[in-house]
């Protein structure tokens, strides 16, 4: 028997899956790589904090798999509100790419949910001297796979600019 999204209390199943915060959601039915629960979930931001609690893991060697409050509540922002801007700022290593790629997940699932046709750039500074190319690789391949998009562009912010861009020089003394 098919069920389709249209029998599906959406607000239910997202609340049941908030209440019982599981640390791993398994899908198991044909085409669930393109299902459309997969945008009510990750709309909804669950899918944002499994696959952020997983990074930690794996950068921490399963050390520390949960979420700070600061984290949590930015997911829950970005899926309850959805803010049209998000920056970010942090020193190395506070899961600032992650928690935007994640951030964008939910963007386009949300505007997918709603038919709404997206252009989505995603981009990288870096000074002159040092090329982000790496993080790049990581974001196409690592961060934003999953997401499939098929308008996606990747291109640093030189580029981005036309190869014009003013280098900002620190002020502090």
């Amino acid at each position: 028997m098919l069920i389709s999204l249209k029998q599906i209390d959406e607000e239910k199943l997202v609340a049941a899956v908030i209440r019982h915060r599981p640390t791993i959601i398994n899908l198991a039915f044909c085409y669930t790589e393109v299902s459309e629960i997969n945008d009510v979930l990750r709309a909804a931001g669950i899918y944002t904090v499994l696959i952020m609690s997983q990074d930690r893991a794996e950068l921490t060697e399963g050390k520390y798999v949960v979420l700070d409050d600061k984290q949590k509540e930015i997911v829950e922002r970005m899926a309850n509100e959805q803010p049209q801007n998000l920056i970010l700022w942090g020193s190395s290593g506070t899961g600032k790419t992650i928690l935007l790629t994640q951030a964008l997940g939910i963007k386009v699932s949300h505007f997918k949910r709603q038919n709404i046709q997206t252009k989505i750039i995603v981009s990288s500074f870096g000074n002159v001297d040092i090329q982000p190319k790496k993080l790049m690789e990581d974001l196409e391949n690592k961060y934003l796979g999953h997401l499939k998009l098929e308008k996606k562009d990747l291109v640093l912010f030189k580029e981005l600019c036309g190869g014009k861009y003013i280098e900002y020089k620190s002020m502090f003394l």
